[in-house]
């Protein structure tokens, strides 16, 4: 998932095995912790210019244009801080993994089981796995 900034939250290989779902820059990244800015991400929400929420190392705001995250040892604290930058409102709702998933994947599921739909099958995929194909698109809201 971009962040507005151009900053990726990425729950990928090689980076998931050490960081988990991590805040780190665009492009090609290392696997290094100099590389990342924040690692395990349980939440997050975006601000004009910030990125808001919880981490392996506590809680964060990360500013966007400078490339730098603070931690904070309680979300009383963070909230403290968010209100004194002036971040205003935020500009998205709390964010998980799950909305990066379906961020990310969803839209691909979607066409592949709108293809299926129409009788668009993959070649060589025999009857038994076109079914778990059909089940798996009934099962993520894409019948």
């Amino acid at each position: 998932m971009k962040t507005p900034g151009g900053h990726l939250i990425s729950h990928a290989d090689p980076l998931k095995a050490r960081f988990g779902t991590c805040l780190r820059p665009s492009g090609a990244a290392g696997d290094g912790p100099a590389d990342i800015y924040v690692d395990h991400l349980e939440w997050w929400v975006f601000y004009q210019d910030h990125v808001v929420g919880k981490g392996g190392s506590g809680y964060f705001i990360f500013d966007e244009p400078r490339g730098r995250a603070n931690f904070y040892p309680t979300e009383q604290h963070l909230v403290r801080q968010v209100q004194s930058l002036g971040l205003g409102a935020p500009t998205s709702r709390r964010l998980t993994s799950e909305d990066g998933w379906r961020e990310a994947w969803a839209p691909l599921y979607r066409d592949a089981c709108q293809r299926l739909k129409t009788g668009e099958v993959p070649a060589g995929v025999d009857q038994p796995a076109q079914q778990r194909m059909k089940d798996l698109c009934v099962s993520l809201g894409f019948e």
